[in-house]
């Protein structure tokens, strides 16, 4: 199975690839490490996400999360619009755009329901909506293939339009509920849990989870009771401590599986931590 890398596929100073898609009838299953939304500008379609089947026509858009999978069938006739997006346009771009929050959360597409409460990622527009949504794509391909002055000012509106749209469709709450900041706080904590010894940011873990940063480190500060930095600092300095009782580890190995490479900057941490070095609280 292929993977599509953004890199390759999406230039990192736009965030945003629009592309026009008609030739061949059939797409092989590929993942890709980026946001996308297919919207099906002429013809029909069986779009395949993670092996669920969504059948589409013209006005409909799709919805494709990083790391999932997706093929497609289309008729002879069919015409598509790919939006390519970079996680990090959502936090860059969308921080102050309505009901924009709980599109771009990580459990985004766990709000997209049909009437059977079964997961959905399509969104479908009709009539007026339909020649709308139709303006919108038309205006993105064009500013995106000719690329005149002005023209990521043009379309990263288009994006908020569109984006708008589709919550209007999907009837998406317009703030994040109890339950979804619950969820998102346990995956911050086990994300931090697995990588702390890692050089993790917090605007890092915000594209991940399709956070703005600042809103993220506000959600953060607010359940943890504490900053970012200082939850990692904390989480590290408390390992640390850890290994020095459990293990004959000798404290520079252990400074360096914490995530630490500067010696000051951990003796200064555990100190203000523990009151005391690392050899002495070793010691105790």
């Amino acid at each position: 199975m292929e993977i599509y890398e953004k890199e390759h596929w999406i230039d990192d100073q736009e965030n945003i690839t629009v592309q026009s898609v008609k030739t061949g009838p059939f797409c092989d299953k590929h993942t890709h490490d980026f946001f996308e939304f297919v919207y099906m500008k002429k013809g029909t379609a069986a779009h395949y996400i993670d092996g669920v089947k969504y059948s589409v026509k013209h006005g409909d858009l799709l919805f494709i999360n990083r790391n999932q999978t997706h093929s497609y069938e289309a008729d002879e006739g069919f015409e598509l619009v790919n939006i390519l997006i970079n996680p990090e346009f959502i936090g860059k771009e969308l921080v102050n755009t309505e009901s924009l929050i709980t599109l771009f959360s990580h459990s985004m597409f766990e709000e997209f329901e049909n009437i059977n409460g079964l997961f959905s990622q399509c969104a479908h527009f009709s009539g007026n909506e339909t020649a709308e949504t139709d303006t919108i794509i038309d205006l993105l391909l064009r500013e995106y293939n000719e690329k005149k002055i002005g023209y990521k000012s043009i379309m990263h509106g288009g994006i908020r339009i569109l984006f708008s749209k589709v919550l209007r469709s999907m009837q998406i709450p317009n703030t994040p509920s109890v339950s979804d900041e619950n969820y998102l706080l346990t995956e911050i904590k086990n994300y931090i849990d697995e990588n702390f010894n890692k050089k993790i940011t917090l605007s890092e873990i915000a594209a991940k989870s399709f956070y703005n940063p600042i809103y993220f480190g506000n959600l953060l500060k607010k359940n943890f009771g504490k900053s970012f930095s200082t939850y990692i600092k904390e989480k590290r300095i408390s390992k640390a401590a850890e290994l020095l009782k459990t293990t004959d580890k000798p404290v520079d190995e252990i400074m360096s599986l914490v995530g630490y490479n500067d010696k000051k900057l951990f003796y200064r941490h555990f100190k203000e931590i523990y009151i005391t070095t690392p050899a002495a609280f070793k010691n105790l």
